[in-house]
C-alpha cells in the first residue's frame, strides 16, 4: 500500500512539475481579463535622442495619443529624470540636457549633478557653439531673443525681433526687427562677442526669408515694400563678412512682369554651399481675369494639358530659377513656361528641368518627362533624359558632386557631370535591382541606394537581398553579402540614410560610407527575425539577431555605442543598448502591466493562390487560448501585411479606421492578416483568390470556427471586402470602410485630393487595371462590387467620412443604395466633417466600439442586438 501511494505521489509530482515549468501554449491560464476600462493604461514609447558619448538617452511616453512625459535615462545605470509634458528635447554637449514643457518653461538639466535650472516664457530655444543658449519668446508678430550661458545667465537681449535664422556651424545668428518707424536686419558673430551688427534698415521695406549658406558664413534675404502686395520693387540681399552687403533690385535682375519671387513659399531662396550664389524660385503671378476670376464660369477644355483646377487654380511647379552671383554682379534666369524646375544639384551648380507638356494628357500620376541639364556657370542647356518614367524620379548627388545617380528602366546609371556622359552601371549584372515581385502596371521601383564610398569611387546598391559595391566608372562590381542563399535581406542601417534636401527643389545627397566597416541590418525574408551586423572586407559579423522587430537605430556620435527598439506581437516596445561588440542590455521596457494578461502569440501561415504562388499570412491568437476550443476569426485585408508579424499593438479606441487587432484578440477572436498578390487587370478576383486560400489555411489549424468568420478592410481593403462578399459566402459578416464600389464611376471621377482625373488610380496604380475603361469595359465591370450586388448574402457594415477627398463617399453610398434596393442586410455609417480616416476622438471611439459590437453580434451569437442596429 505504501509503495502504491509513493508511486502515485511521484506521478502527481512529475505532472505538477511539467504543468508549472513547461510553457505549453494552449493551456488555459489565469491572467487578467483585458477590458475597455484598461485601455488607458497603455502608452506609446517614442525614442528621441542619444547623447554624443552614449551615456544618456531621451524618450517619451504618450498615453492614448496624448503627450505625457519626457524621460532622460542613463544607458548603463538606473539613474533617470522626468519632465512632464516635455518636448523639443536635446543634449547640449555631454553634460547637459534641455527641453520645453507646455507651460512654456525651459528646463536645463546638469547631467553630472542632477541640478535643474528653469527659465519661463520660452517659445523655443537653440544651443549655440556649445557654450551658449538662444531663447525666443516669439509667438505673434514679434518678441525678444535672449542669449545666455549654460548657467542661464543672461548675456544679451535683443528686442522687437520678427524672425531669425542660425548658421549651420551654429556660431552666428541673423535676425530681423520691426518697430513703428523702421525695420532692420542684424547679425551676431559669437566668435566676436554678443553685440549685434546692423546689416540694413529701412522705413519703407520689411525683410523676410532669412537663409544661411550650407557651409559658408553668409546669408541672403528679401526686402519687400511694407504693406504692399505688389512686389515690383523687391530687393534681394546677400551678406558676408568679406563683401559685406550686396543687393539687386527686381529691375536690375531683369525679372519679367509675369513672375515674382516665391518669398513666402517653402521653396523660397537659397544660398549655395560655397556662399557664392543666391538661388531663388520665380513663380507665375495669378491671373486676374479670364478663367481665373473667382466669379467666372469654369471652362474645362478637353484640349487642356491638365485639368482646370490643377492648371488654372493651383500654382504650377516653378518654371523659372534665378541665379545671382553677388560678387560678380551677374544674374541669369533659367527655365521656360513649358518646363518645371525638377531639382538643383552639384553643390547648387546646375539645374534639371523637366518638360511633360507634349506627353500630356498622361494617365500616370506623374507624367513621363523630358529632362534638360543647365550649367549655371555657362547658362547653356542641353538634353539630359528623354521620356523618363514619371514614377522613376530617383535622382541623387554623389557626396563630392562628381555624379548624378539615377534609376531608369530597371537599371542604375551615373552621369559624369564634368564629362557629360551617361553610364549604365548594372546592365551586365544578372541580378535585378528593381522590385522582383512588383505587381502594379507602372515601372517597378528600385530596391534602393545605400551610399558612396570615399572620393565617389563606388556606389552601394541593393538587390532583393544583398548589398553590392559597384565602381562608379563601371570597372567592376562586388556582392558584399550573401543574403539570397540565407534568405536574409541586408541593408545599410538607417544611420546612413540619404540627406534630406534642404529645399523641396534640391537634389538629395547620398552619404559617404566607409566600406571597411559598415553597420548593416538584416531581416529574414519572412520577417521572422531581425538583426544588426558589422560588415567589413566581405565578412559579415552578427552583432544581435532576435525573433522580434528591430527599429529606430541610433548611434552615439563620439563612440561605438547604439540604441534601438524591439517589440513582438506579445512583447511591448523596449529600448535596447548595444556595445560595439554586440553585447546588448535593456534600457527601458514599456507597458510592464502587459504581462498581467495572457496575450497570445502570432504565427506565420503558408498558402498558395490558384496560380501556385507561395504566400504568407499572420495568424494572431486570442488571449487565454485553449487548444480544445474553437474560436471566431476576423480577417483583416489590404495588400501585403506579413511584415507586421512582430508588431505590438496597444489596445485602444483611438485610430482612424476603427480596427484594432488587440481589441479583438483580447475578447476571444483569432485575427488573420493575409498577404495578397495581384494579376494585372483583375484586382478583385486576385484578392478573392488569396483571401479565401489564406482563410482555408487558417481553418486547417483546427482552432477556427469556420461558421463564424468575419472580413474587414479600409480604403483599398474596403474595396476588396465589398468585392469578396459578392463572390463567396465564406464570411458570416463583413465591415468595409471608405471603399470604391463602382470602377466605372470611379474611373470617370475627379480626385479632390490631387486635383486630377482619378483614372490614374485605376490604370496605373493600386487598382492595377493597366488598360483604360474604354479598352476594357468588361474588366472594369467584372471587378466592381456593385456589378454583383445581387449576389451578396453577407450582412455588411460600411462607413465613410462625409468629406472624404481620397475616396468619394458616393462610392460607399452607391453600394448602400444597391444593397438597400435589393433588400440585403446592410448598415452604413456616415461621419460628418470626417475625411478618409477619422480624426475626431469621439468619432474614433464610436467606430471602434461599433466594429466590435457588430462582430460580437454576428460572430459570437449575442442575443441582444445593439440599439444602433435597430431600424
Amino acid at each position: 500500500m505504501k509503495t502504491i501511494l509513493q508511486y502515485n505521489f511521484f506521478i502527481c509530482f512529475r505532472l505538477f512539475c511539467i504543468i508549472v515549468t513547461v510553457p505549453i501554449f494552449g493551456q488555459v491560464s489565469k491572467g487578467r481579463q483585458l477590458t475597455v476600462a484598461d485601455y488607458p493604461l497603455w502608452h506609446t514609447l517614442r525614442q528621441h535622442q542619444l547623447s554624443d558619448n552614449g551615456n544618456w538617452l531621451s524618450y517619451k511616453l504618450d498615453y492614448d495619443g496624448l503627450p505625457d512625459t519626457l524621460f532622460v535615462k542613463h544607458t548603463k545605470s538606473a539613474k533617470s529624470y522626468t519632465f512632464p509634458k516635455g518636448y523639443s528635447d536635446s543634449f547640449i554637449g555631454n553634460n547637459a540636457f534641455g527641453c520645453l514643457d507646455n507651460s512654456k518653461t525651459f528646463h536645463l538639466l546638469n547631467l553630472t549633478n542632477g541640478v535643474v535650472l528653469r527659465k519661463s516664457n520660452i517659445a523655443s530655444y537653440e544651443s549655440l557653439n556649445g557654450t551658449m543658449l538662444l531663447f525666443s519668446d516669439l509667438e505673434g508678430i514679434k518678441g525678444n531673443l535672449t542669449l545666455t550661458d549654460l548657467d542661464l545667465k543672461v548675456l544679451q537681449t535683443y528686442k522687437d525681433v520678427h524672425s531669425y535664422a542660425i548658421s549651420h556651424d551654429r556660431k552666428s545668428v541673423v535676425f530681423t526687427t520691426s518697430s513703428n518707424t523702421k525695420n532692420a536686419v542684424y547679425v551676431i558673430n559669437l566668435d566676436r562677442g554678443t553685440e549685434k551688427k546692423l546689416v540694413v534698415e529701412s522705413s519703407t521695406h520689411s525683410f523676410t526669408s532669412l537663409t544661411w549658406s550650407g557651409t559658408k558664413d553668409s546669408f541672403a534675404f528679401i526686402s519687400n515694400p511694407t504693406g504692399v502686395l505688389n512686389l515690383a520693387d523687391a530687393i534681394l540681399y546677400h551678406y558676408n563678412e568679406k563683401e559685406a552687403l550686396q543687393s539687386v533690385t527686381r529691375a536690375e535682375g531683369n525679372w519679367t512682369k509675369n513672375f515674382e519671387i516665391a518669398s513666402t513659399d517653402l521653396s523660397g531662396i537659397h544660398v549655395s554651399d560655397d556662399g557664392e550664389r543666391v538661388l531663388f524660385i520665380l513663380k507665375e503671378k495669378l491671373e486676374s481675369s479670364g478663367k481665373m476670376a473667382v466669379s467666372a464660369v469654369q471652362v474645362w477644355n478637353g484640349d487642356d494639358e491638365t485639368l482646370y483646377p490643377y492648371a488654372k487654380v493651383s500654382r504650377k511647379s516653378p518654371g523659372h530659377l534665378g541665379i545671382w552671383w553677388p560678387a560678380e554682379h551677374r544674374m541669369i534666369v533659367t527655365g521656360s513656361t513649358d518646363k518645371a524646375i525638377a531639382m538643383v544639384g552639384g553643390a547648387q551648380k546646375f539645374v534639371l528641368a523637366k518638360s511633360f507638356s507634349k506627353l500630356q494628357p498622361s494617365i500616370k500620376y506623374d507624367a513621363d518627362s523630358d529632362y534638360t541639364f543647365t550649367d549655371f556657370e555657362t547658362g547653356k542647356e542641353h538634353p539630359f533624359l528623354n521620356q523618363h518614367p514619371g514614377e522613376s524620379d530617383y535622382f541623387y548627388n554623389s557626396p563630392n558632386n562628381r555624379f548624378i545617380v539615377y534609376f531608369r528602366l530597371d537599371h542604375w546609371w551615373v552621369y559624369d557631370i564634368k564629362k557629360g556622359t551617361h553610364l549604365n552601371l548594372t546592365k551586365n549584372l544578372t541580378v535585378q535591382f528593381s522590385e522582383e515581385d512588383y505587381d502594379k502596371p507602372d515601372a517597378p521601383p528600385p530596391y534602393g541606394i545605400g551610399g558612396f564610398t570615399k572620393d565617389d569611387r563606388a556606389l552601394l546598391l541593393y538587390d532583393k537581398h544583398d548589398i553590392w559595391e559597384i565602381n562608379s566608372d563601371g570597372s567592376g562590381a562586388k556582392k558584399l553579402t550573401n543574403g539570397r542563399s540565407s534568405q536574409i535581406v541586408y541593408r545599410l542601417s538607417g544611420i546612413y540614410d540619404a540627406t534630406t534636401a534642404i529645399k523641396s527643389w534640391m537634389m538629395p545627397q547620398v552619404p559617404i560610407v566607409d566600406n571597411d566597416s559598415m553597420l548593416v541590418e538584416g531581416i529574414a525574408s519572412d520577417f521572422s527575425t531581425s538583426g544588426y551586423y558589422k560588415l567589413s572586407k566581405f565578412k559579415i559579423q552578427n552583432m544581435t539577431t532576435v525573433a522580434k522587430r528591430l527599429k529606430h537605430l541610433l548611434k552615439a556620435k563620439n563612440c561605438d555605442y547604439y540604441t534601438f527598439t524591439q517589440d513582438d506581437y506579445n512583447s511591448p516596445l523596449e529600448i535596447v543598448g548595444m556595445e560595439g561588440n554586440g553585447k546588448t542590455s535593456s534600457i527601458f521596457k514599456s507597458n510592464k502591466h502587459h504581462y498581467q494578461y495572457n496575450w497570445g502569440k502570432s504565427d506565420l501561415i503558408s498558402y498558395q493562390n490558384k496560380k501556385g504562388k507561395a504566400l504568407k499570412g499572420i495568424l494572431f491568437y486570442p488571449f487565454d487560448f485553449d487548444a480544445t476550443k474553437k474560436y471566431p476569426m476576423v480577417v483583416q485585408i489590404y495588400q501585403k501585411q506579413s511584415q507586421l508579424l512582430h508588431a505590438y499593438t496597444n489596445p485602444g479606441l483611438h485610430n482612424g479606421s476603427g480596427f484594432n487587432k488587440t481589441n479583438l484578440t483580447s475578447t476571444g477572436y483569432f485575427v488573420l492578416y493575409p498577404d495578397i498578390v495581384y494579376e494585372i487587370g483583375n484586382p478583385g478576383f486576385s484578392a478573392l483568390d488569396c483571401v479565401v486560400a489564406a482563410t482555408k489555411a487558417a481553418i486547417a489549424s483546427g482552432f477556427i470556427d469556420k461558421e463564424n468568420i468575419g472580413l474587414t478592410g479600409h480604403s483599398f481593403g474596403g474595396y476588396e471586402t465589398d468585392f469578396i462578399i459578392t463572390q463567396t459566402n465564406m464570411f458570416k459578416t463583413a465591415i468595409a470602410g471608405a471603399g470604391v464600389s463602382d470602377f466605372i464611376s470611379g474611373y470617370l471621377s475627379y480626385g479632390v485630393s490631387y486635383k486630377r482625373h482619378d483614372a490614374w488610380r485605376f490604370e496605373n496604380d493600386q487598382f492595377r487595371m493597366k488598360k483604360s475603361l474604354f479598352e476594357d469595359w468588361e474588366g472594369y465591370r467584372n471587378n466592381s462590387p456593385i456589378t454583383f450586388a445581387e449576389q451578396v448574402k453577407t450582412p455588411l457594415l460600411s462607413w465613410a467620412g462625409e468629406i472624404d477627398a481620397q475616396v468619394n463617399k458616393d462610392q460607399t453610398m452607391a453600394f448602400y443604395f444597391a444593397l438597400r434596393k435589393l433588400n440585403k442586410s446592410h448598415v452604413m455609417l456616415l461621419y460628418p466633417g470626417e475625411g478618409h480616416v477619422l480624426l475626431d476622438r469621439k468619432n474614433q471611439e464610436d467606430l471602434s466600439n461599433k466594429l466590435v459590437e457588430w462582430f460580437d453580434y454576428y460572430l459570437k451569437g449575442k442575443e441582444r442586438k445593439p440599439d444602433w442596429l435597430n431600424p
